[in-house]
C-alpha cells in the first residue's frame, strides 16, 4: 500500500494523472482500513469488557433521565422492558437535522471547489467544477503558483473557512440532547 503512494503507476502517461490515480487508491485504501479497524476495535473492546466483567457495570451505572418519554419495548439482549424513543419522532428529528446542516454542507462544498480551483487541482475537463477566473491565479507566474510561498495561501484559506463553518454549525444546530429526550441525563 505505501509503495503505491511513493511510486506512481507506470501505466499512466502524465505525472498529474499518476498522482490522481495514486491519491484515489490511497483514499480507497484508507476508507477500507478505517471500516475494518472500527469493527475490529469494537469487537475487541466488547470481548475485553465481557472478560473483565465490566460490561454489566457500565449498563447499571448509567443513570436514567426521569424526563425521558417513549414507548415500552422488550430489549432482545437483556429481556427487560425499556423505554425507546418513538420512531416517527426520530425520523422527524433526523429530517430537521438534515435541513439545519444542509446549508453548511453546501457552503463547505462550495469553499472546497473554490480553493481547489485556486490551487489548480481542477482541470478544464471538469467543466462543472472548473472556474476559469480562480484557476488563473494558480498558473505559472501568477500569485498562487505551486511551489511559491504564497502557494500555500489557498490551503490556509480552506482550513480557516472549514473551521469557521464547523463552529457556525456547532452554535446554530440544537444539541441532540435537546431535540431528543435522552435516557441519560445531560451533564450540564
Amino acid at each position: 500500500f505505501f509503495i503505491m503512494i511513493r511510486r506512481p503507476p507506470r501505466s499512466t502517461q502524465s505525472r498529474s494523472s499518476a498522482a490522481s490515480d495514486v491519491y484515489k487508491r490511497q483514499v480507497h485504501g484508507v476508507l477500507i482500513w478505517f471500516q475494518i479497524f472500527i469493527k475490529v476495535w469494537e469487537r475487541k473492546s466488547s470481548i475485553l469488557a465481557a472478560k473483565w466483567g465490566s460490561f454489566d457495570n457500565i449498563l447499571q451505572s448509567a443513570a436514567k433521565n426521569p424526563h425521558f418519554t417513549g414507548e415500552r419495548r422488550v430489549n432482545p439482549v437483556t429481556d427487560q422492558v425499556e423505554l425507546h424513543f418513538y420512531t416517527r419522532q426520530r425520523v422527524y428529528r433526523y429530517i430537521f437535522s438534515l435541513i439545519c446542516s444542509a446549508p453548511f454542507i453546501m457552503m463547505t462544498v462550495i469553499s472546497m471547489i473554490f480553493t481547489m480551483n485556486l490551487r489548480g487541482f481542477i482541470s478544464p475537463k471538469q467543466r462543472y467544477l472548473y472556474i476559469e477566473e480562480l484557476a488563473a491565479y494558480s498558473e505559472p507566474g501568477q500569485i498562487f503558483e505551486k511551489g511559491t510561498f504564497l502557494g500555500i495561501v489557498p490551503n490556509i484559506l480552506e482550513s480557516v473557512t472549514l473551521v469557521i463553518l464547523s463552529i457556525c454549525l456547532l452554535y446554530t444546530s440544537p444539541s441532540p440532547r435537546d431535540r431528543q429526550k435522552s435516557r441519560m441525563p445531560s451533564s450540564a
